[in-house]
């Protein structure tokens, strides 16, 4: 009989976890990573496309500054492994972070977990640096 509970309670957990995975997407880079997150309706549009050219002439920069890029779609997104995210995880970060799905947003999410920066047009590497660089957590990693 306890083995009947045990299987009924973890068949139970299985949902619960799958969602808990996709809303926690962004957990694993806490205190590790800088994030940008870019929302657009799709990635044929221009603003992603000039968005994407901006970020890969700045990849050293983006290093030096342990910032990482997350895209996002009406339905699906690209993780910074290059990984495709499914609908539901996107659905709720376009929610969490209230993101008209209509229009091109960039937000920049501090190390720790903290909206730092959001902007519906597209944002140069320069105004991005000066906004991280100006951050004292970043000022003390120059330090060091």
């Amino acid at each position: 009989m306890s083995k009947i509970i045990k299987t009924v309670a973890l068949l139970l957990c299985i949902p619960m976890l799958t969602f808990s995975q996709s809303e926690d997407i962004l957990q694993p880079y806490i205190w590790k990573n800088r994030l940008l997150l870019v929302f657009a309706t799709s990635d044929k549009t221009l603003d992603y496309q000039q968005q994407m050219s901006i970020i890969a002439k700045a990849s050293t920069g983006f290093a030096e500054r342990h910032l990482i890029v997350f895209s996002f779609f009406e339905n699906r997104g690209i993780s910074p492994t290059h990984q495709n995210l499914d609908f539901h995880t996107c659905k709720k970060l376009y929610e969490k972070f209230r993101i008209s799905k209509d229009n091109f947003t960039v937000v920049l999410i501090g190390k720790d977990g903290g909206e730092k920066y959001r902007k519906n047009t597209i944002l140069t590497s320069e105004e991005l640096f000066a906004i991280i660089d100006a951050m004292p957590m970043r000022k003390a990693e120059m330090k060091n």
